[in-house]
């Protein structure tokens, strides 16, 4: 199992919001176009989403089912429990806004605050005249009389009885991180675990499917971001540039030969080959490990209703949209290499494509010259996406060039790392850590999130007379979250990181220029003398890193331009 598969797994467990909206996007709204997977497989992602929702509901019922014992046996009682839980809630994070507080502290306010509280509460619905009198014991422990609070029978029973279930309320969430860390032991390095067993075989169909979609090559988009799943475009790991190159110049590049016709097709091939050889045929020191492929991208707002095929020219009417399946009414995952050619040979069609180039940083191993081992390999997990968008139209060859970076999963989900290794004591005291205060607000929202639970659609999404209109008109395929990007951390953790990321693009940017003015020179005799300058000056001065900001230039050339730009939010 890859490292990130196994940190997303992970997250699935640890992150409930984004569990639950992995399931929502991912596998009920069958609708939904699936943004392509490099480096992990989504499918035992979704199964432990179900397991992890599984052992939520079991959380859930337990304390929604003692909190009704509760009612039924003592509503007062019960009432005042809830009372120094919610007082604790609101304590606590009125505190935690102001002062940053360690796990010991967060513990301490909540085992010693909660039953003072509780014993203030109680005290309060007894002098307000909820409570017979004496009821709870206050006025024998007061006293100082224990012996007849305790005893069998005694006033006393109540207040231990409200304080047992304040505590049991406490330990239910605690005890399924426990349950949840120990499961999740099996995620450990080199994991050959399976997936959790799912329950459903129509919902085992479906996590299949988004398996077969997830190694397509078109995506559907939600909302502004073509480019779904490399990262978020307004930060200042994002960069892009832009070049135009006249193709009828005055002179050919090489006396005696014709300039011939340029290709968009056959200059992605080229392209292909040169940044394929900086992986093939290479020691693994040398290699760079990225892969090129194509990206198929429009938008997920699709109209389905009839309407003209050319909205210029009067003529038949189409029904539907070419990238939605109307049997099934899901988007198509993967297009033809013919349909790709098309594409890129009609750069003015609804539907774009891009050349993508994806790479996964990797600390590989280092041996000596007698296969000794001297630096072990290591999971770095930046991920580095380049797209390439070619355009020859206007006898013109217009280039454009988007790259960014995903920094590595989260820190909190590599936990998986060292779980095995732990003791069932450091365990125990991980799963306390861990659930910290948040065990008091899921004892009081056990009932709400089980209402919730029994009300998510499941797979079917689409019923009825009103889903059937909806495909009539627009409606939105478009993907709306990449599971890789949720999971992903605020930042780089290192430096370094942000140098490779620097370096890789870097190689990535003269790989792509150099072959697509090679190809117009050599193969097509075309003049690019000036633009190779330009090129040179926009590379070499690509990235500058001040204080964490990435800064573009801009060159020009007389007969046509070389544009960089550096997205900022």
């Amino acid at each position: 199992m890859e490292d990130a598969t196994r940190y997303l797994c992970c997250a699935a467990h640890l992150d409930e919001d984004m569990s639950r909206r992995i399931l929502k996007e991912c596998l009920y709204e069958e609708h939904r176009a699936i943004v392509p997977s490099y480096g992990f497989d989504l499918r035992p992602v979704l199964a432990h989403c179900l397991e992890a929702r599984r052992l939520r509901l079991i959380r859930d019922t337990v304390l929604t089912l003692v909190l009704v014992a509760g009612l039924l046996i003592s509503w007062t009682a019960t009432v005042a429990v809830l009372f120094a839980l919610t007082l604790l809630v609101v304590a606590i994070g009125a505190i935690r806004s102001r002062v940053p507080m360690p796990a010991a502290l967060n513990a301490v306010l909540i085992l010693v605050g909660g039953p003072i509280v509780l014993y203030i509460g109680m005290g309060f619905l007894n002098a307000v005249g909820l409570l017979r009198s004496g009821a709870f014991g206050i006025e024998q422990i007061v006293a100082g009389d224990f012996e007849a609070v305790t005893m069998p029978g005694g006033p006393g029973r109540w207040f231990l009885g409200a304080l047992f279930l304040f505590l049991f309320m406490l330990a239910v969430p605690v005890a399924h991180r426990w349950l949840t860390l120990q499961a999740l032991r099996s995620l450990g390095p080199n994991s050959t675990a399976p997936a959790p067993r799912v329950r459903s075989q129509a919902v085992d169909d479906r996590i299949e499917q988004v398996g077969a979609a997830q190694f397509g090559n078109v995506t559907l988009y939600s909302r502004q971001n073509p480019f779904i799943g490399s990262g978020r475009l307004l930060t200042d790991r994002a960069r892009a540039w832009s070049l135009d190159i006249e193709l009828d110049r005055a002179g050919p590049a090489e006396a005696g030969r014709p300039d011939l016709p340029v290709d968009p097709v056959e200059l992605r091939r080229a392209i292909e080959r040169k940044l394929s050889s900086m992986r093939d045929g290479l020691p693994r020191p040398e290699s760079v490990a990225l892969m090129v492929d194509d990206h198929v991208v429009a938008e997920g707002e699709c109209v389905q209703g009839p309407r003209p095929f050319d909205p210029m020219v009067p003529g038949p009417h189409v029904a539907g949209h070419p990238l939605i399946d109307r049997d099934v009414w899901r988007p198509y995952s993967k297009a033809s290499p013919e349909a790709v050619d098309l594409l890129v040979r009609n750069p003015q069609a609804d539907i774009r494509c891009y050349q993508r180039i994806t790479l996964q940083t990797q600390a590989v191993p280092v041996t000596d010259p007698m296969r000794a081992q001297v630096v072990p390999g290591r999971y770095a997990g930046v991920q580095v996406t380049a797209f390439l968008y070619l355009a020859v139209q206007g006898r013109m060859l217009y280039a454009q060039f988007v790259c960014n970076a995903l920094p590595p999963i989260a820190k909190r989900f590599r936990v998986v790392d060292v779980l095995p290794g732990l003791t069932f004591g450091a365990v125990v005291a991980e799963a306390f850590r861990q659930t910290g205060v948040h065990a008091v607000a899921d004892a009081i929202a056990a009932p709400f999130r089980l209402l919730g639970a029994s009300r998510q659609p499941g797979l079917l999404l689409w019923q009825g007379e009103g889903a059937g209109r909806q495909r009539l008109h627009t409606f939105d395929y478009g993907a709306r979250v990449s599971v890789r990007e949720m999971a992903a951390g605020s930042a780089f953790s290192t430096f370094l990181q942000m140098l490779d990321v620097n370096k890789y693009t870097r190689l990535m940017e003269r790989r792509v220029m150099g072959a697509l003015l090679d190809h117009l020179q050599h193969d097509r005799n075309i003049d690019v003398s000036e633009y190779r300058a330009q090129a040179a000056a926009i590379i070499n001065n690509s990235l500058i890193l001040n204080g964490g900001t990435v800064t573009g230039q801009v060159a020009f050339a007389s007969n046509g331009s070389v544009q960089q730009h550096a997205a900022h939010s």
